[in-house]
């Protein structure tokens, strides 16, 4: 269960950071929200030439590929420090957007 919603939480996160990057890369205006014209404007956007949400796309990718070929039975220290690794990855997240 704790993979599981390990897993899902991963992979809201590699949605929203693909929506964001392909937003990104087609200069879209608007996303339907509000507001996303100007965080995907701004200049703490990217770094350099790359957009933050390909890199928040890359670190989604990584945990649902470490996810998924984790075994079933992790110790709850490795539970711990991944809930942490989505939790901090998922606040960095919701604060850019």
């Amino acid at each position: 269960m704790k993979k599981i919603m390990l897993l899902l939480l991963s992979i809201i996160g590699w949605l929203d950071s693909l929506y964001l990057t392909l937003l990104h890369s087609i200069g879209a205006d608007s996303c339907g929200l509000g507001g996303c014209s100007d965080v995907l404007s701004s200049t703490y956007a990217s770094i350099g030439s790359i957009p933050l949400s390909l890199l928040g796309l890359i670190f989604f990718s990584i945990l649902i590929v470490t996810l998924i070929q984790s075994k079933n039975d992790l110790s709850i220290e490795t539970y711990k420090q991944l809930y942490l690794v989505v939790l901090v990855g998922a606040c960095i997240e919701i604060a850019l957007i």
